[in-house]
């Protein structure tokens, strides 16, 4: 047999981390809209797409890979199917966030807290009361989540 000898090229990594979220993503995404036009044994073994709860999926994958159009998209078609869905109303506020409008971010938090209090909206409201420079208000939403889920590490940290 011939021996053969390969190279390690000295290329850096950084280049194909960035590729590799969106494929991933791309998969997912693919795997979520359902099988191509096969058996209908296999269709029915699909989880549905109409969902809400498949809307936050796709819109969270969006979201994780940068596409914040795409993911509002998402979001906003599982809100139109389910107006009190408090995790559509969670992750279009990360997007606010992200794009720096925090009025708007803690506007779709209260609406999440509306439909379902958690610890973990409520220290994410209380981070972007922080950046306010409004402690009281951030200090107060600690404290709830503190009283919702005591050993609630973020919590805790912030306060």
């Amino acid at each position: 047999m011939p021996i053969v000898k390969l190279e390690a090229k000295k290329e850096p990594a950084s280049k194909y981390e960035r590729v590799k979220p969106e494929l991933d993503t791309t998969t997912l995404r693919l795997e979520l809209r359902g099988p191509d036009p096969s058996p209908a044994a296999s269709a029915e073994a699909a989880p549905p797409v109409d969902t809400p709860a498949a809307h936050v999926r796709l819109g969270r994958l969006d979201l994780a890979a940068g596409h914040l159009d795409a993911a509002e998209k998402e979001f906003r078609a599982a809100l139109l199917a389910d107006p009190h869905n408090a995790s559509a109303h969670q992750e279009i506020a990360e997007i606010y966030r992200r794009r720096g409008k925090l009025e708007q971010a803690i506007q779709e938090l209260q609406a999440s807290l509306a439909v379902r209090d958690s610890a973990a909206v409520r220290t994410t409201l209380a981070r972007i009361y922080l950046v306010q420079k409004k402690p009281d208000l951030a200090r107060a939403e600690l404290e709830k989540a503190v009283k919702l889920a005591p050993n609630y590490a973020d919590a805790k940290e912030l306060l």
